[in-house]
């Protein structure tokens, strides 16, 4: 209900302004996490999320801003034989975690995740 409301609220947002959108994009955020804090699954949120990601990126156009991806690849075969593991998690679309117990956390304007071209593209 709340991330309706929110959704609903980005809608009459001036795009061309960046407070504007700022202020709309964080709740919106603040909505989907709590959302997803009580088991609502992500896949009822997508339009929610999408949202919120164009609001992000009007903010960057806007700033004129460089915009920074991250693609965490996938284990090798080297690297699994070695029983190495994977030490990265995304904790959402634009978020990384990084080390054994996830003590560094990095912020992107996306995290994709190891997958095939066709799946991050």
């Amino acid at each position: 209900k709340e991330v309706n409301a929110s959704l609903e609220e980005s809608m009459g947002c001036n795009m061309k302004d960046e407070d504007s959108v700022r202020d709309a994009r964080d709740k919106l955020k603040t909505a989907i996490s709590s959302a997803i804090a009580m088991g609502v699954s992500e896949s009822d949120l997508m339009d929610a999320e999408i949202r919120r990601k164009k609001l992000h990126n009007t903010i960057e156009d806007l700033k004129g801003a460089i915009r920074v991806f991250c693609r965490i690849r996938p284990l090798n075969k080297r690297e699994e034989g070695l029983g190495d593991s994977m030490i990265t998690k995304q904790t959402d679309p634009m978020t990384l975690k990084v080390g054994a117990n996830g003590e560094h956390t990095f912020n992107f304007d996306a995290v994709f995740t190891p997958g095939t071209q066709d799946e991050i593209f």
